[in-house]
């Protein structure tokens, strides 16, 4: 699942930001938990979680055998950037 950037962000002049979420996943990486570790804006840590909990994970290998464990997956908002590979696809098309 892709996400969009937030419109609260937007109505506040905030173009760029992050959110780091941490993941519990068990042996098979099936995700059991999920919790927002740091963001630059609530907005954005609310889209990177409903995001993540949409998502697929693989388990964690140790020594090639699967075993529950703890991701980080950092998401990064860029508007300029959207805008620009949006003007990009259209260009192709």
């Amino acid at each position: 699942m892709e996400g969009q950037f937030p419109e609260h962000a937007k109505l506040h002049n905030t173009y760029t930001g992050h959110a780091v979420v941490g993941i519990m996943v068990d042996r098979l990486g099936a995700p059991l938990d999920f919790m927002v570790l740091k963001f630059t804006e609530k907005s954005f840590a609310d889209e990177a979680m409903h995001v993540m909990q949409h998502s697929d994970f693989s388990p964690v290998s140790i020594k090639g055998l699967d075993v529950p464990g703890r991701l980080e997956v950092t998401s990064k908002f860029d508007l300029k950037y959207a805008i620009r590979l949006f003007c990009l696809i259209l260009e192709q098309s």
